[in-house]
């Protein structure tokens, strides 16, 4: 749809750890899971950092939007 976005999710350590055995799949969100395959970033758990935020979204954003002042 040319939107461009960055899917995260961060629960409790123990939530992540019991879904982690529960559930069995490649991909969380609801696009990569239809597609089959990594279309938009995922940052998941620890991965869900402020550096990690900028990394995939400056891709995304016209030149300079993250720039700072």
């Amino acid at each position: 749809m040319g939107n461009p976005f960055v899917v995260v999710y961060k629960v409790s350590p123990v939530t992540y750890a019991i879904a982690k055995q529960v559930v069995k799949v490649a991909h969380v969100a609801m696009v990569n899971l239809i597609a089959g395959k990594r279309i938009v970033p995922e940052l998941i758990q620890d991965d869900f950092t402020a550096a990690n935020i900028v990394q995939q979204m400056e891709p995304l954003l016209p030149d300079g939007l993250l720039a700072s002042p």
